[in-house]
């Protein structure tokens, strides 16, 4: 449980920073690709400027939060990650370590400190 209350929030942390930095960015120019040019967020959100069309399908926000909650409530066990009990305990000792934010120079030694 001690890796899952570290890591898992930890890898999808650097995923998203990942995420970031690949969309947000403009990619170096290809003459062979016959794809949009331009970051990718840009290209998705407008592709009206890069001569581009857009297949958005577009979804009504309540039928789709009618699906999640159909097919992934929110309060369904799955979406946590540890005990609630065994979360207090894990961030109390991380607080005694003295650990403001896991991240790649520390999260190992977190995790061996817990176990």
């Amino acid at each position: 449980m001690v890796y899952r209350h570290i890591f898992i929030p930890w890898i999808q942390d650097e995923l998203n920073t990942f995420h970031d930095q690949i969309n947000y960015n403009h990619k170096h120019h290809n003459q062979h690709k016959i794809q949009p040019q331009g970051p990718p967020h840009d290209i998705y959100f407008h592709p009206n400027l890069y001569k581009s069309s857009d297949f958005w399908v577009n979804i009504d926000p309540q039928h789709l939060a009618q699906v999640c909650e159909a097919y992934a409530p929110s309060t369904d066990p799955m979406f946590t990650l540890v005990p609630p009990a065994f979360a207090d305990a894990a961030n109390a000792f991380i607080q005694e370590l003295g650990i403001d934010a896991i991240n790649l120079n520390n999260v190992w030694d977190t995790f061996k400190n817990i176990c």
